[in-house]
């Protein structure tokens, strides 16, 4: 189980001025350092262009977003201007407008990151994994799936996750259990029947409901 799922949620933010829809998409990870380095940008619900992404002070919130100088996100004639203007004031005016945009999708992408993201943890110590019940191991699966964006392909890999660890807690389990048995001097030839015995009481508590 050396496979690592990668576990990113698709955000999006959008803001309409001028007559015209202005979109940002971004794939978000468990933190800042582990989200991606460029977002979608789309114009009229078309795409425009790549957008860099950064978060300067590791907050969700203070997201910052850079359109490279090659393009040209607000046209003239988007806000009645000349399409052939050269007047410098109007070029100004262009250039204002344009981080102006980019700031009301910063501002909306940063509020949806921040209210989308796992909430910090606590120094709570977590219960041994050995104790899980099949049906929190499933509830584990259904949250951590949904809080990631639910990407169908990434369901399989979180349960195949949650039956290897199950598997290996059941058998360190056994492993400790033998172990302590024969520290107390039982027999060899009683190990088998010790093992099948616990076996038989977890599913037997698992089946009926108990931890």
């Amino acid at each position: 189980m050396g496979d690592v799922v990668e576990m990113k949620r698709t955000v999006k933010a959008q803001v309409q001025r001028f007559g015209h829809y202005f979109r940002v998409e971004y794939r978000a990870g468990v933190s800042p350092e582990q989200s991606d380095p460029q977002a979608a940008l789309y114009l009229n619900n078309v795409f425009f262009a790549w957008l860099g992404v950064s978060l300067p002070t590791g907050e969700w919130k203070d997201v910052f977003l850079d359109l490279d100088d090659d393009y040209t996100l607000v046209e003239p004639q988007m806000v009645g201007m000349c399409p052939s203007t050269e007047n410098v004031a109007d070029h100004k005016f262009l250039i204002e407008t344009e981080e102006y945009i980019l700031a009301l999708l910063a501002d909306e992408l940063g509020g949806q990151l921040d209210a989308s993201a796992e909430p910090k943890k606590d120094d709570t110590p977590a219960p041994d994994p050995r104790n899980l019940h099949p049906r929190e191991r499933g509830h584990r699966v259904v949250e951590v799936w949904h809080n990631h964006g639910a990407e169908p392909a990434q369901l399989p890999e979180l349960i195949a996750i949650e039956v290897y660890d199950a598997l290996e807690g059941m058998g360190m389990a056994l492993a400790d259990a033998v172990d302590e048995h024969i520290a107390d001097g039982g027999e060899r030839r009683e190990n088998g029947n010790l093992i099948r015995a616990l076996v038989e009481d977890t599913l037997q508590r698992w089946h009926g409901g108990g931890a």
